[in-house]
């Protein structure tokens, strides 16, 4: 039976998308890249390797976020499967030197399960064991932070929980802003030394920990630093769904068009929920799928509200005349 962790989508990070709609985030975006991502998934479960295989490096070519050794791993599984042993070293190989480091699984893979007897299948062990230490180290170098990242991960989303439970009082949000300005002070200061550390230097707690900080900060320290999240998406050091929520608060701060849906907005004279104007409402559900987001009525629903891509049509206007009244 076929090991469904072998599944493109599940190795991917989706940084691709249909339609370019902003250029701060087109360097992320291309047409091709989920159109052969689908295909390669759609041939892996038709059990058609060679076909996936080529529809892998096609994707490949059109990723923009390659230095992720996971893509080359996807490729290298459907080669062997299909019988390709040379090719399939050779992408494994790609994926070892850029630092693929799940040795555990990677032993336990039956799709390589051919490759095991052969000379450059061991060098590749030994490359991806080597990894694996990096990582643990790097784990290790940093454990103190990645403590403390928890520590502030906990304070931002318990205050934030205590607020919710009622409506909250001045006093509430004073405590808040308090807390806020606290953490932002000392995730500005771990960014500037260290830069935006992934998962793999502080956990995904601590990682999540930077973003949301950032994303609950004042617009200029979001202007700041988000340049330097794009950067860390590209590398694997952030999660492209976050990056994208940031992109449309900055952008929501600015006044402009969301571009992935991200925000919801509260009318003070009537006490209703919105929509923030969106960019290319046609098209947004393949940019929040691009971006690893549930489809927008989904999302939508978590609020109370409902989705109708014409009704939305109809009211932008007004929604975006509100927006301009508020700034």
């Amino acid at each position: 039976m076929l090991n469904s962790a072998n599944s493109f989508v599940s190795r991917l990070f989706a940084f691709s998308s249909i339609w370019l709609v902003n250029a701060a985030i087109a360097q992320y975006c291309d047409p091709q890249y989920i159109i052969q991502k689908a295909k390669y998934d759609s041939l892996y479960q038709a059990r058609d390797f060679y076909g996936a295989a080529i529809a892998g490096e096609k994707a490949l070519k059109h990723c923009l976020n390659c230095n992720n050794p996971e893509d080359q791993y996807a490729v290298a599984a459907a080669y062997a499967l299909a019988g390709e042993k040379n090719e399939a070293l050779r992408q494994l190989s790609i994926a070892a030197e850029k630092g693929y480091s799940r040795l555990e699984h990677f032993v336990c893979d039956p799709d390589f399960r051919t490759l095991v007897n052969d000379d450059s299948y061991n060098e590749i062990i030994k490359t991806i064991t080597q990894n694996s230490e990096d990582a643990e180290k790097q784990l290790a170098h940093h454990a103190e932070l990645a403590i403390e990242l928890q520590t502030i991960l906990e304070l931002d989303q318990s205050v934030r929980e205590e607020t919710s439970e009622q409506t909250p009082s001045d006093e509430r949000i004073r405590q808040m802003m308090i807390m806020d300005s606290s953490n932002r002070v000392r995730v500005c200061d771990i960014i500037d030394k260290h830069g935006w550390l992934g998962p793999r230097q502080v956990g995904r707690e601590g990682n999540q920990a930077l973003f949301l900080v950032i994303q609950h900060a004042d617009q200029t320290t979001q202007e700041k630093y988000l340049p330097v999240m794009r950067e860390a998406v590209r590398w694997g050091n952030a999660e492209f769904s976050e990056l994208a929520m940031l992109e449309d608060r900055v952008l929501m701060g600015q006044g402009k068009k969301q571009i992935y849906g991200s925000q919801i907005g509260f009318n003070d004279q009537d006490g209703s929920m919105y929509l923030v104007p969106v960019e290319d409402p046609d098209h947004l559900d393949e940019r929040r799928s691009c971006a690893g987001m549930v489809p927008i009525a989904e999302y939508l629903s978590y609020f109370g509200l409902t989705w109708s891509l014409e009704e939305y049509k109809k009211v932008l206007p007004a929604l975006e005349e509100y927006e301009r009244s508020r700034h």
